[in-house]
Parts: C-alpha cells; structure tokens; sequence
C-alpha cells in the first residue's frame, strides 16, 4: 500500500509499505516548486518524527521467549509500568539466561516488553545499582543475576 502525505507546502511524501514493513519513501517538489537543501532537510526531519512516532520494534524471536522472559514482562505488567522490585529481579534473571546467547541482550529484552531499548538499558542499570544484577565490563553487556534478585522471586512465586 502506498499512501501519498503532503507534509510541507513545498513537498510531499510517499511512503510505500509492504503489509506494516516501511520499503521506500520518496520526497517530492510540490506543484512549481523545487526540492533544496531546506526542503529535504524538513521533509526528512517530518518523515522522522513519523516513524518516532510510530514506535516501530523489533519482535522477540519466539526461541527467546522463555518462561523466564514472560516471568519478566509479567511483572513489568502487574506493576503498572512502574519499575518494582520483583520486575527488577526477574529482569536480572533474564538478563543472566538470554547473555550467552550472544549479543544484543537489552535489545532482545525491550522487544519483549515493547519498549525502547534505551528504557530497558536504564532498567538494567538500575537493577545493577540496586544490586539485583553484577556488574559487566564496561561497554560490553553481561552479568549475574544476584541473590537478592533470587530471594526477591522466592518471595514471591517461583519462575
């Protein structure tokens, strides 16, 4: 489906999807108009925000949606949106499970939660902080969850 939106006075976009997939997008002078440095750099910033906007994730591959991954989207759930305790320990837990499989582990952790993946690096720093997860060398991703983070899910249900 293509759909054709003028953004500015001076330009319109068409952005072209294949089902919800974003496959091209072309800028286009308006009417007696031209395309400058200016056009393109306004329409670019609109196309942008659209797709900010828009919020567009990666999906979890379905392999790493362990039950401890759902554990930890459940209580990110029940806590409303809130960072709680028992979110932060089953977000270390997962964390521990899903860092051998390589790399991109808050990536793989934000797709599973819908959210932004810079979010989910300040959840991980927080659990790091707040001691329920070790930690890592620095600029590269890791840890262990840490007995707190255990005695938290123990106090509460098992994963």
């Amino acid at each position: 489906m293509t759909t054709v939106e003028k953004l500015g006075p001076r330009y319109e976009v068409e952005m072209a999807r294949d089902g919800d997939r974003l496959v091209r997008i072309t800028i286009r002078a308006g009417e007696g108009a031209e395309l400058g440095h200016r056009e393109v750099r306004e329409a670019t910033a609109q196309i942008l925000d659209r797709l900010r906007g828009e919020r567009r994730r990666e999906q979890l591959p379905a392999h790493l949606m362990t039950d401890t991954v759902r554990a930890m989207v459940e209580a990110y759930r029940e806590g409303h949106g809130r960072v709680t305790d028992d979110y932060l320990a089953r977000l270390a837990i997962a964390y521990e499970e899903l860092a051998p499989r390589g790399r991109g582990v808050s990536a793989a952790l934000a797709a599973a939660l819908d959210k932004p993946t810079q979010t989910v690096k300040t959840h991980i720093m927080r659990a790091r902080h707040d001691g329920f997860l070790s930690d890592a060398l620095e600029g590269r991703e890791g840890g262990k969850a840490q007995p707190k983070a255990h005695a938290q899910i123990s106090g509460n249900r098992a994963v």
